[in-house]
């Protein structure tokens, strides 16, 4: 190999690793950024969830609301989507097969059955997602959930949607807002845009089930 190639090869290699490094940076940027708005969102709607002379507009609100139940926010065209399980069970013999006559074979040896199992992802329905301080609440074509946050034990942020795990439910179920829905709080005079991703849906979600965050967030409500 040639000094000629050699540097080639050293300049490929350093392109390789700068492009790695921009990258990750890039990821990590992303991250940090996701993670920030999503403490924003916690800090205005825990302001939301405390002070009762804030103006903000969250849409219709397709629930009987008790008394003393605050909206945090409601997205329209949310999707539904479940976890299914599908059983295929698969037979095979293990000797040789004669043919008797058209149509018919005779079959040596046994028969040994394979059940596989395969768990898929199914849209369900497509509805209104409601988040209160007391309780999380879909009202959809085909299914109706609504549930106190002590029946939600666990949820997961991911990407584009959030999967929510009801206790007594084996698998969790995912709701998946829409890129097109926006929410708007007026704090004094100033407007707040939180788009209806499902990064402030976890953050309602957070903030509902705890009764908000730190005393720090009630400074957001009255400038």
């Amino acid at each position: 190999m040639t000094a000629a190639n050699n540097l080639i090869l050293i300049a490929l290699l350093l392109i390789v690793v700068i492009v790695a490094f921009r990258r990750r940076k890039s990821q990590r940027a992303k991250v940090a950024a996701r993670q920030q708005a999503r403490q924003d969102a916690e800090q205005l709607l825990s302001a939301v969830l405390a002070s009762t002379d804030m103006a903000y507009d969250v849409g219709a609100i397709p629930l009987n609301l008790t008394a003393g139940e605050r909206v945090l926010l409601v997205l329209p065209l949310t999707d539904l989507f479940e976890v299914t399980t599908a059983t295929v069970r698969r037979s095979s013999w293990g000797g040789p097969a004669f043919r008797v006559t058209k149509g018919f074979w005779y079959r040596l040896g046994s028969s040994q059955s394979v059940t596989e199992r395969s768990q898929n992802i199914r849209h369900v329905d497509q509805g209104t997602l409601a988040v209160t301080n007391e309780r999380l609440s879909f009202i959809g074509a085909i299914r109706t959930i609504s549930a106190k946050w002590v029946k939600i034990i666990g949820v997961n942020l991911l990407a584009d949607a959030v999967g929510v795990h009801f206790d007594g439910q084996k698998n969790p179920i995912y709701f998946q807002p829409s890129s097109k829905v926006s929410l708007t709080y007026t704090v004094g005079d100033k407007q707040h845009l939180l788009p209806g991703d499902a990064n402030v849906l976890k953050a309602a979600i957070d903030v509902a089930s705890r009764g908000g965050v730190h005393p720090v967030a009630l400074q957001v409500a009255r400038p």
